[in-house]
């Protein structure tokens, strides 16, 4: 159905009201439409019951929210997921090749169980496992994201944690031991190197699947064990909760295993932060890659191809695990606002590469702004998230650009939609309101 409407001077002018369907193309009366519509919202309604409900001063906020909700299941085909739809252009995101994005995963199962949809959440995470993840724990996708992996191992255990559901996990136990295995491989291949190496300990492997196929963008990124860290730690103590509800002790021990592989891998993680930060008399400079020599906007203008070109999805991931201190958050916000690595708090894609074009991701954006609220910066997370609505979704509609061109005028540019970022808005919103801090048994209320 289409409703054209001229408005003038801000009266209406005109209305028409069509089917697209070639034979049903008469023009039919606003009566029809609006009796349809209405059933649809009834029906979307009725899918959305079960969802956290929030009342807020800004009406907008709570439609902003349900609007994105429902617009991500829509682009995916029941249960099957699609990174975006066919919209005619050089990015025909409906292709099969785009299906078995991590991030298509981990944002929309991470989304609905923040809102409270678990049975939803469920189908997705049943249809992930099945369909795209192997024995071995290697994902059906045309480029590992290395970071991505330990962010699914949170997002199983956050699904038992909100729905109290093992069952679940149970029936898919091969595949996520796969995940757990292939993580704790590449853990043990990295702690062969001498310990005073700035990447002993750390995971090494692509950031992004967008990396060239070649082993140079096989590197010790900190985000890959990052979020290994804080997978590892929040499955590892459910398995012990379901071990012990269960009285399966290899469960129980599977859980101790990876709670202390955590531990140990946190200890790593902040001694080569340590090794690996360049101090200068003007700048401080964390960078997304153990060992790196020197910061990402140098790097880049004398290879474009360099490794640490893929800094803000590392920057975005390092920041949602949750377990950098926030020493170490303050000092990667400070270098990446001063140095092109992000506009207006949302991270920048390709960290001074074009410091004449501000390409800011919405795709990747929660990442960036989880880590701000858990460090209490107040300020710039309202900052980042009006900014998210404003610049990265259209007006009236709020659909959502994969990323966006902040100094647009005058240039073509192209901004496809995406699922993952349309799910940003949600899942800050949820934070903003009611955040679960994850380093110590707190739950903070309106903190944001």
């Amino acid at each position: 159905w289409y409703r054209l409407v001229k408005i003038m001077n801000g009266t209406l002018k005109r209305a028409e009201y069509c089917r697209s369907y070639l034979h049903t193309r008469n023009k039919a009366k606003g009566k029809v439409f609006y009796e349809e519509l209405l059933k649809l919202r009834e029906k979307l309604d009725n899918v959305l019951k079960p969802a956290m409900k929030i009342n807020l001063p800004e009406a907008r906020v709570s439609n902003f929210c349900r609007y994105s909700l429902i617009r991500a299941m829509i682009t995916r085909i029941g249960d099957h997921p699609k990174y975006g739809v066919s919209d005619r252009s050089l990015f025909p995101y409906d292709g099969s090749e785009h299906d078995g994005f991590p991030d298509t995963f981990t944002s929309s199962t991470s989304c609905l169980l923040e809102w409270g949809l678990f049975e939803v959440a469920r189908k997705y995470l049943d249809n992930y496992l099945t369909e795209f993840v192997e024995e071995d724990g290697s994902i059906d996708y045309r480029g590992p994201e290395t970071g991505q992996y330990g962010k699914m191992l949170s997002i199983f255990a956050r699904y038992y944690e909100y729905a109290k559901d093992y069952t679940l996990l149970l029936k898919n136990i091969e595949k996520i031991r796969g995940i757990e295995n292939l993580l704790l491989s590449l853990r043990e291949k990295s702690k062969k190197l001498p310990p005073n190496d700035p990447a002993y300990g750390m995971i090494s492997g692509w950031s992004e699947a967008d990396s060239w196929p070649s082993e140079r963008y096989n590197q010790p990124y900190f985000s890959n064990s990052t979020e290994a860290c804080r997978g590892f730690y929040d499955l590892g103590n459910v398995w012990l909760k379901i071990g012990r509800e269960l009285s399966k002790p290899e469960l129980i021990n599977r859980g101790k295993e990876l709670v202390r592989e955590a531990e140990e891998l946190k200890r790593d993680i902040l001694a080569s932060v340590q090794k690996s930060t360049i101090s200068k008399r003007d700048f401080t400079y964390i960078p997304p890659i153990a060992g790196v020599k020197k910061p990402y906007d140098e790097d880049i203008r004398e290879d474009p191809h360099s490794p640490q070109q893929y800094a803000t999805r590392a920057y975005c991931e390092m920041l949602e695990s949750g377990i950098l201190p926030t020493s170490v958050i303050d000092a990667i916000m400070k270098y990446n606002s001063t140095h092109g690595g992000s506009v207006l708090n949302i991270g920048s894609i390709g960290g001074g590469r074009r410091a004449e074009c501000k390409v800011i991701s919405t795709f990747l954006a929660h990442g960036y702004a989880y880590g701000l609220i858990q460090s209490d910066k107040i300020r710039e997370i309202i900052l980042l998230y009006y900014a998210l609505m404003a610049h990265c979704h259209t007006r009236g509609t709020w659909t959502a650009f994969e990323y966006q061109v902040i100094n647009r005028a005058g240039k073509r540019t192209f901004s496809p939609y995406c699922l993952p970022a349309q799910l940003s808005i949600p899942i800050l919103t949820k934070w903003m309101l009611v955040f679960e801090d994850p380093t110590l048994p707190v739950l903070r209320l309106g903190w944001a």
